[in-house]
């Protein structure tokens, strides 16, 4: 068996390994198939290895058939090993075809060539998934034939033992992975060569309509600074892109359509590619969704990228929602314009914010003329309020509000109990394609800090910290300038409101703009609206110095934290 699978492409079966093939009979193997439906089917044992799923001992092969209909319902196979062995390993697969088989369902004396998937200094727990060829993915030597079994070598030192724990019909997927303790390889229809112990350089073709999953661990070497951030970067023939690194662990999705169909990807090796533990392709996945099981499912996204999104890509015209990568508890929906955001948060935003309406449902009749907010955020405990309240009152809700509903509860940020609906965990917001680029990129990252404020219980008492500390003349200009811009109308008893808007302000924009924007655009504002000419003339005399301060504060927090910055939330950057 020496070398069978390694030199598999070039010669034919070694002719020591007749007999054995020729006179064993069809027993079954230890080993069985687990196919999608859940059910288990029988594999014949071709040789000894393969009659416990145990390879001892360098150069041993496993041979497991199958039968042509069992494999009709794969699209891909995973094999789960267990490796022991004082150094690392070479493991090669391969498929089995009928045609290398006789009529009596023994091997044939010569092979022809095949495509072998080859896993080098493999240790330990390892997954090896080979998509299934079929039609014009057929090698040329097997052309016209169809898979029926599978192969494994090992290829390692004297005492290396390798066992075959399962083997499982799964979906496509190539790439790697060392995320969760153990190493996933996948392997495209052509085989290819996958180092475990260096897995960057393994290069991957872009699918159409597929989708690339990446891990990412937490940094422990530092992100660099907010003027200099490290990136994970990626060699490609498509469209160049990277991700900032993160303090925190966390996956990213990149469809096909970012990444360029038909390119190929590899990671850069740089001072940032310790931090990237897989880099997988979904095959056939082109938009990676919260939940299979619902058509309004969410769609994984980093806040760039939803505003990069192609429109003609949305599954619905009016609106598309996503769910934000790192925080999947805070949903983003973007709208074709202003008419489309309104019916489904209009109400919602008078119900939750508005001066002088919060706390009751208002009919269209009732809203007719007055303006909502361009952009929106909701927590779960408002919008629970909010549909208790109208189903309580058997309020006429429009069918957007219906569908909101429905979303908010599938995925978790409300929950139907028998006394009415109260509130599970997350946030809703969005942002509108009416807005100009510019201010969309505004909304969204002021919008994307309130969703991260509704969610984390530390960075609410991180900000109340920060207010407290604040000047109370900066804190009065503020809260006046909330209660008296009839675009806004916010309570200003609302303390939870308060903090929480201060914060967003503040984060917006980048920190060296929050002077300028205080006192030019904000004290400019205030006065065209009547505010007091004593708080604005100390914001113009201190040089909104307060506020510089404490978004000094929070930018170095969230930065620390998340490798946020105050105008920044994604970590997406497209080239």
């Amino acid at each position: 068996m020496n070398r069978l699978l390694t030199h598999f492409s070039r010669i034919a079966l070694s002719f020591f390994l007749l007999p054995f093939f020729l006179s064993c009979g069809h027993s079954n193997s230890s080993v069985s198939l687990s196919i999608d439906s859940g059910r288990e089917e029988s594999l014949r044992a071709l040789s000894p290895a393969a009659k416990n799923g145990i390879l001892e001992g360098p150069e041993q092969s496993a041979w497991f058939g199958s039968n042509k209909l069992i494999f009709s319902e794969i699209k891909a196979l995973e094999l789960e090993l267990d490796i022991h062995s004082s150094e690392p390993v070479t493991i090669s697969c391969a498929f089995l075809f009928e045609d290398d088989l006789e009529s009596s369902g023994k091997l044939k004396k010569d092979l022809n060539p095949r495509d072998l998937s080859i896993l080098t200094k493999a240790m330990g727990r390892t997954l090896i998934r080979m998509t299934v060829p079929v039609g014009s993915d057929l090698p040329e030597s097997h052309s016209g034939s169809v898979p029926c079994g599978f192969a494994i070598e090992l290829a390692g030192v004297k005492g290396s033992q390798v066992s075959v724990i399962s083997c499982s019909s799964v979906l496509p997927e190539t790439g790697w992975s060392l995320a969760r303790r153990q190493f996933w390889a996948g392997f495209a229809t052509h085989g290819g060569t996958i180092n475990a112990e260096n897995p960057h350089n393994t290069e991957i073709a872009v699918l159409p309509r597929s989708c690339l999953v990446l891990e990412f661990a937490g940094s422990t070497s530092g992100i660099g600074n907010i003027k200099n951030q490290l990136r994970q970067t990626f060699e490609t023939t498509g469209i160049p892109f990277s991700f900032r690194l993160a303090p925190f662990q966390g996956k990213a999705y990149v469809p096909s359509f970012f990444a360029g169909e038909g390119s190929s990807i590899r990671a850069s090796s740089t001072n940032a590619t310790q931090n990237l533990e897989g880099l997988r392709l979904k095959h056939n996945f082109s938009l990676p969704l919260a939940s299979e099981n619902t058509s309004t499912s969410p769609v994984y996204a980093d806040p760039r990228q939803i505003l990069l999104w192609p429109q003609d890509l949305w599954r619905k015209p009016e609106w598309e929602v996503f769910a934000w990568d790192r925080f999947p508890s805070v949903l983003i929906f973007d709208t074709l314009d202003y008419a489309v955001q309104e019916k489904l948060f209009k109400r919602l935003a008078f119900f939750v914010e508005k001066q002088g309406y919060r706390g009751r449902l208002w009919t269209d009749a009732d809203l007719k003329g007055l303006h909502g907010f361009n952009a929106h955020d909701y927590r779960a405990d408002s919008l629970a309020e909010f549909f208790d309240r109208a189903e309580k009152e058997n309020f006429a809700l429009n069918a957007e509000e219906k569908e909101l509903r429905t979303i908010a509860e599938n995925e978790g940020l409300i929950q139907k109990t028998s006394s009415g609906y109260v509130a599970g965990a997350g946030a809703i917001l969005s942002v509108s394609r009416e807005s100009a680029g510019y201010l969309r990129s505004l909304f969204m990252t002021h919008e994307s800090f309130h969703g991260i404020y509704f969610i984390d219980p530390e960075y609410r008492a991180f900000v109340h910290e920060v207010y407290s500390s604040m000047d109370t003349r900066a804190i009065s200009f503020l809260e006046s300038y909330f209660t008296i811009v009839d675009s806004l109308g916010y309570d200003a008893n609302d303390q939870y409101l308060m903090e929480n808007e201060f914060m967003s302000y503040l984060m917006q924009q980048s920190i060296n703009l929050v002077a300028s924007y205080f006192t030019d655009n904000i004290r400019e504002r205030f006065l065209r609206y009547g505010g007091n000419p004593e708080l604005a003339d100390y914001i113009a005399s201190t040089k909104a110095s307060e506020f510089v301060r404490a978004a000094t504060l929070l930018n170095d927090y969230a930065f620390s934290r998340w490798g946020l910055t105050g105008g920044r939330v994604s970590l997406f950057v497209s080239e």
